[in-house]
This record gives structure tokens, C-alpha cells and sequence, in this order.
């Protein structure tokens, strides 16, 4: 697919601006490789998607959400069909099955050879931290249009038994099927990045022969920890589908997709090529899209950083940011919007007043956040590179610019004056499980350092998971520890770390992990150069 991307920057550049019609039609319908992209499925009336479940099959849901169980499936008015189903979602998005869970279809796991619509597998997102319900269908559609490898999407209500569960986003999944849209060779390795995992974790094996010392995966860590950077580059572009990574980087960057791989080492497949063996990156969870910041950070991602902190990989990342910039053009992203709305307006008012005003509520931001986004896109573009923070004598640099990034639950966050100093507060609901934080970045040179930023907590009753506990510090994508809990009075927390890359874009984290209570923070916080 590496020349197709060149087509794609060398049709852009050579237009300059693109007539918004035609970039309207290129990311809404054409979605390269794909033989049964233009499906009616994926782009008419929303359907009914119903499911009837035995009691004992729901009650195997409730003991164990992750385990397959059978269900009858059917399309509208249609004949069913029998298929596999199972409750999905990571931190912020897993519901019970009684509630409005996420679900994983595998229309193929009882009966070979079933399909629907030409997927083996596909998701019913919940949407719970999209109230759009327009985020991965925008993202997957930018991919696509940057010749990203990305799965269709669309929308489904959905029902189990006399539930109506409302609406829901219709993702396809990564298996056999979705690799043979894109490649004539689909038997390659298929790895799933798991929740948080980098290259150098134990990466599920999906599908592929193997084998199971993941030696491909092993080269291409290898690739990017070589110390040498004409060898690295070398060595990434004998590992690594390079056009398409960058593509892939930008298309990430550019969209705000915080929580993807680049920046949050989360939320991708990597697929192994056979007939090249190089590494091709593809998007995934993409429901939380255009935050805040500059397209052309330092990632801390180890694929990512090796690129990125390569002089000329840079220069042509910037070059791809640049030929890609026009489909992020407000009114060509109305382009994407706007048909999508459409079909969704008789479910939305089909689902009462309260749910179609908050979606039109949210539909308003998001389209501010759009323009929003291309302005500070188009900046990114205009400024130079940003550099590595430099000390002064003091050996310590203030951290001042704290935005607030909710994870899961509903904290609510407040700005107060406290005898003329700002302090920044987030409060859990009590006994609402809650992941919320302030961050903020700085892009810092190899070398250790220590964050610093003073707390106060009032009734933080702690909740453990993978990242830590109760209220403390962390830097985005590393681990966690236990944190404040309780009362406490003003204190000083401190977070160590080490920058391994020559530069690095840093996430820094001040956060809560609990069922309740209120974290204050003092956002004049330091860096210190240790």
C-alpha cells in the first residue's frame, strides 16, 4: 500500500486546495482495497439489529462477560442466524450485561463460513464516552481517506430479548476477513495491542502461524532500539511499512486521538505482511477524538519516537501532516458529518426528547472542537519544530497549562481562588468507581527528572487497577503506585522518571482513581533536572 499513499500525498500536493466535493466523496465512500466498501448496509437507513439469549446463556454473560455465548441473531424483519456473542470494553467504556454493554459479534464461531454484510466479526460500541456517536465513524473515515488501513463503520439499534438497549456504532473487527479487503496475502501475523502494551509486551497473537517466540515483533523492537540512527533508519525501513507508518502517526496526531498508539501506547493491530514481512499499523478505538494538542509532538510510543526522533523521518512526517491538512478543512468534514446525521435523525428522535437534545448538544461541540482542531492544525504546520525544554540555572522549569481528560465516570472539575491563587479540583461522586486527571506536557532531552506539583485530598477513597490508586502523580503510559487516600493536607507529591529517547513529548499526570472524594492541586507545579 506504500505507493498508494504517495499517490495520495502527490494528488494532494499538486492541487494545493482540493475542491471539498471531491474530498467529501474520498473519505466518506472510497475506502481504499476494500471490494464491498460501497455495501447499501454501511451507508442506508440505520437497522435492528435483535438478539434472543437463553437464560442460561445470560447468566453465563453476568458470571463470565468476556466468554462466547450463543445467540440468535436477526436484521430487521429477517431470517435469524445463530452467532457468538460476548461483552467487551476497556476502563472507560465496559458496562454489565444489564446495563448497555459493548458487544463482540462473531457471526462465523458456531457455523464456518457465516458472514454479515462481508464481516466474520464485528463490534456494537456503546458510544458511553461519545454521546456523538460520530467519533469513530469521522476517525475511521480520515484513515481510510489517508489510506490507512481502517475498519467500515456505521450504526445499529440494537436489542437482546425484550430489551431496547438504543443506539449503537457499528465497528468491524480485525480478523482474516478484514485483512483480505486490504492484502492478497491475509495469512500474515495479526497482533493485538492489548489495553496500555507497547511493542515490547507480550502482544496477543490474533491470527497467523506464528510462531509463538514473536520474532517479528522482536526485530522490529530490535529496529527501533538500535543506537546508531543511520542504522535504525535503515534497519526501521527493513521492519516497518514506513509510508504507511507515517501516515499512520500522522492521521493519529492530526485527529487528536489521544488515547491511540502514539501517545498512549493503546488502541492498535499491527499486522506482519507475508510477502514483505514489514510491520503495518491500524487504528482502533478511536471514540474520543480531537484533543488539544500539537501534530507535531515527540510521541513516547517506541515505534513512534524512533521515527519521530529521526531528523529526516521528521521531515517527512511534516510533509504528510502538510498534504493531509485539507481533509481536515471544517467544511469538508461537514461533508462526513452531515449524511451521517441524517440517517440518524429518525432513531435520535425515536429515542425521546432528553437523548436527541443531548445529542444535538453534542454534536454543536463537536463541531466547534473541529474548527478548533484545523486552526491548531494549521499553526502546528506554520510553527518549527518544537524543541526540548531548555533549564536555566535554577534546574527547574514551571508547569503551569493543566487541561482536564475524565476516563471514567462523571468527576466534576472547578477552578477556584484561594487568597488570590488559582487551584485547580476534581470531585468523584461517592461510591462512583472514577478515573479523571489534569494533565499537561512538556517535551524534555534524554536525561532523568522529577515532576513536582503540590496536592491536597478531602475523603479520596482509593480504587486500584493497573495505573495506580487513589491521587497521585504519573507520566502517561508509564506505571502506577499507590496514592493518596483520605484527608490529607497540602503536601508536595513527586513523581520520578527518565526520558531514554534523545527527545520526547511528555504527558504529565495529576489524577484520581476512586470511588469518591475531591483532589486540589496547585497547578504551579515544576519540572526539576535531576
Amino acid at each position: 500500500m506504500a505507493k498508494t499513499v504517495d499517490t495520495w500525498n502527490l494528488l494532494l500536493l499538486s492541487h494545493g486546495t482540493i475542491p471539498l466535493n471531491f474530498i467529501g466523496l474520498l473519505i466518506f465512500c472510497w475506502i481504499p482495497g476494500q471490494t464491498n466498501a460501497h455495501d447499501p448496509f454501511f451507508a442506508g437507513p440505520i437497522p435492528e439489529l435483535r438478539f434472543v439469549i437463553a437464560p442460561d446463556e445470560e447468566a453465563s454473560l453476568r458470571r463470565e462477560p468476556r466468554k462466547y455465548v450463543r445467540a440468535q441473531f436477526f436484521e430487521n424483519a429477517g431470517k435469524s442466524i445463530e452467532v457468538g456473542l460476548k461483552i467487551k470494553g476497556a476502563a472507560g467504556s465496559t458496562r454489565p450485561y444489564d446495563d448497555k454493554p459493548a458487544l463482540t459479534i462473531n457471526t462465523d464461531r458456531y457455523h464456518r463460513e457465516q458472514a454479515f454484510h462481508g464481516m466474520d466479526k464485528f463490534h456494537l460500541n456503546n458510544s458511553v464516552q461519545d454521546e456523538t456517536y460520530l467519533h469513530e465513524k469521522i476517525g475511521f473515515a480520515l484513515s481510510s481517506g489517508a489510506k490507512v488501513p481502517a475498519s467500515r463503520v456505521t450504526h445499529a439499534r440494537v436489542r437482546i430479548n425484550q430489551r431496547d438497549l438504543g443506539l449503537f456504532v457499528l465497528k468491524e473487527g480485525f480478523d482474516t476477513t478484514f485483512l483480505k479487503n486490504y492484502y492478497p496475502d491475509n495469512k500474515g501475523n495479526l497482533y493485538d495491542g492489548g489495553f496500555l502494551q507497547d511493542i515490547d509486551a507480550n502482544l496477543q497473537l490474533d491470527s497467523g502461524p506464528g510462531p509463538e517466540d514473536r520474532r517479528d515483533l522482536k526485530g522490529l523492537l530490535a529496529a527501533c532500539r538500535e543506537g546508531d540512527p543511520i542504522k535504525r533508519r535503515i534497519a526501521l525501513e527493513k521492519a516497518l511499512d514506513m509510508n504507511e507508518m507515517i501516515s499512520f502517526i500522522a492521521m493519529e496526531l492530526m485527529s487528536g486521538h489521544w488515547d491511540g498508539y502514539a501517545r498512549s501506547c493503546n488502541n492498535y493491530r499491527i499486522y506482519f505482511e507475508p510477502r514483505t514481512q514489514k510491520a503495518i499499523f491500524m487504528p482502533h478505538g478511536m471514540d474520543q477524538l480531537f484533543g488539544d494538542f500539537p501534530a507535531m509532538e515527540f510521541p513516547g510510543a517506541i515505534v513512534a519516537a524512533a521515527i519521530m526522533n529521526d531528523p529526516q523521518s521528521r521531515r517527512l512526517y511534516r510533509r504528510r501532516v502538510e498534504a493531509l491538512l485539507p481533509l481536515f478543512e471544517p467544511k469538508a468534514m461537514e461533508l462526513v458529518i452531515d449524511p451521517v446525521l441524517k440517517r440518524l435523525k429518525p432513531v435520535v428522535d425515536s429515542l425521546g426528547k432528553d437523548f436527541a437534545n443531548r445529542h444535538g448538544q453534542a454534536v454543536i461541540g463537536l463541531r466547534e472542537r473541529i474548527k478548533g482542531r484545523y486552526l491548531t492544525l494549521v499553526e502546528s504546520v506554520k510553527r518549527r519544530d518544537p524543541g526540548p525544554i531548555v533549564f536555566g540555572p535554577e534546574g527547574f522549569e514551571p508547569i503551569r497549562d493543566w487541561l482536564p481528560q475524565p476516563e471514567q465516570g462523571q468527576p466534576k472539575y472547578v477552578e477556584t481562588d484561594q487568597g488570590g491563587r488559582k487551584i485547580l479540583s476534581m470531585t468523584a461522586p461517592a461510591n462512583a468507581p472514577t478515573v479523571a486527571s489534569w494533565r499537561s506536557r512538556a517535551t524534555l532531552a534524554k536525561g532523568n527528572y522529577r515532576l513536582e506539583v503540590r496536592m491536597k485530598t478531602e475523603g479520596i477513597v482509593a480504587q486500584m487497577d493497573l495505573k495506580g490508586a487513589g491521587a497521585d502523580l504519573r507520566i502517561s503510559g508509564g506505571p502506577g503506585r499507590a496514592g493518596l487516600a483520605g484527608n490529607t493536607d497540602w503536601t508536595v507529591r513527586t513523581m520520578d522518571f527518565e526520558v531514554k529517547e534523545a527527545a520526547k513529548d511528555v504527558v504529565l499526570v495529576c489524577e484520581m482513581r476512586c470511588k469518591g472524594g475531591t483532589l486540589h492541586m496547585d497547578p504551579e507545579a515544576r519540572i526539576v533536572r535531576k
